[in-house]
């Protein structure tokens, strides 16, 4: 048998998981589901050469140097497709009286597969079809960068990273990794490199 009493509180606890649907609900509409976690925070782990090149990353006025094994930060707690990360990092020659050739290439290594990221980045560094970037004249031929006070002593390496959807869809859900492997030559050819 009910009862008024029975009925109203039948008529709360139907409201409340009504409001509690209705909360979940709306909080999914417009994500996009699109990130992937790294760590407790989202960058680029860096190598560099045995000579003397400086990595910098500029943030809000604020710049700070990265050594081999540290990272360029994303600032983000997840990646989106589409989405215009600015990293502002530069290198620069600091050798004294030496040019560097100078190249570099990006990739991500997700549940042991590596990907070849160059085309996402923006920069001062020519992309080469042989997955690696690399310093160039107006002429697109490898150049050296000057040593450090001289005119070209300092290049943008990445401007900004955008990653697009088809990367996304591809590596969602699994771990990521982000590298930037730099190399320096007194020649240019880069013949003791591995790629």
């Amino acid at each position: 048998m009910k009862t008024k009493t029975s009925n109203k509180v039948n008529i709360v606890l139907i409201a409340i998981t009504l409001l509690l649907l209705f909360v979940v609900g709306v909080g999914s509409i417009g994500k996009t589901n699109s990130w992937l976690t790294h760590s407790d925070q989202i960058g680029f782990e860096v190598y560099v050469p045995p000579i003397n090149i400086v990595v910098e990353q500029t943030v809000n006025g604020s710049t700070r140097e990265i050594d081999n094994n540290q990272y360029i930060y994303l600032d983000t707690d997840y990646i989106e497709a589409n989405h215009t990360y600015p990293l502002n990092v530069t290198i620069t020659n600091k050798e004294e009286g030496l040019g560097y050739y100078i190249r570099c290439q990006t990739f991500a290594i997700v549940d042991g597969v590596t990907y070849n990221i160059n085309n996402c980045i923006t920069g001062d560094f020519y992309k080469r079809s042989d997955n690696w970037m690399y310093s160039v004249n107006s002429n697109n031929e490898n150049t050296a960068m000057a040593s450090f006070g001289n005119d070209g002593s300092t290049l943008t390496l990445i401007e900004s990273v955008k990653f697009p959807p088809s990367f996304i869809d591809l590596v969602q859900g699994q771990h990521l990794k982000l590298y930037l492997f730099i190399e320096g030559s007194a020649t240019g050819t880069f013949e003791q490199a591995q790629s």
